[in-house]
């Protein structure tokens, strides 16, 4: 007997637009086998209905390593918010072992850096990607970017990796929102999250 197929489907989760007190969910995922969650809090200017920045927090629940965000605790994060008709485009870089568990980002990493119009939005997509650690050192293996089946060890290469990794922050800085294109919600690795908003 052949195993059933996955069913393909899309996942969605709420985001209420209206909320800039609790902090909400935006992602769910997992690397290195570390399940983890990125929960933002939106800044937003009620007067003219505007995103004027999102504080963002990573909780790591299950796994043994640390997922964080990129450069440090301030704006030098290289988060990217624009929207697109009537989506808002979050793109979020995180990587393994890192200590950063928040950070947050204003209307600079927006596009044309001013704030974005709320207006109209009726959701929200939120791409995660992930950028190798340059730290590790074959004391601890790099499953994300390398693999090995005992004395077969080699660099996966730029080509075969997954979507939603990237070798370095300068490719994830050349990246740009190419993988909004897609119609489909979820990806390899849970490394998109599609949040219908309320109200809109």
């Amino acid at each position: 007997m052949e195993p059933k197929k996955q069913e393909d489907f899309n996942l969605t989760s709420n985001l209420n637009l209206e909320d800039s007190t609790n902090y909400q969910l935006l992602l769910a995922s997992q690397n290195y086998n570390t399940f983890y969650c990125i929960y933002g809090k939106l800044e937003i200017n009620q007067k003219s209905n505007t995103l004027e920045g999102i504080d963002l927090k990573i909780l790591n629940y299950k796994g043994a390593f640390n997922i964080g965000f990129i450069g440090d605790s301030s704006m030098n994060n290289f988060i990217k918010v624009r929207r697109e008709k009537t989506s808002l485009l979050i793109s979020i870089p995180v990587n393994g072992f890192s200590a950063i568990q928040s950070t947050s980002t204003d209307k600079n990493n927006f596009d044309n850096n001013q704030p974005v119009d709320l207006t109209g939005i009726t959701n929200v997509r939120v791409f995660r990607g992930l950028i190798k650690n340059d730290q590790m050192t074959d004391r601890v293996w790099d499953s994300e970017f390398r693999y090995r089946d005992g004395r077969n060890r080699r660099d996966r290469s730029v080509q075969s990796l997954p979507e939603g990794l990237y070798s370095s922050i300068d490719d994830w800085k050349k990246s740009n929102f190419d993988y909004f294109n897609e119609d489909k919600a979820s990806g390899d690795n849970c490394f998109t999250s599609y949040l219908n908003t309320y109200p809109n």
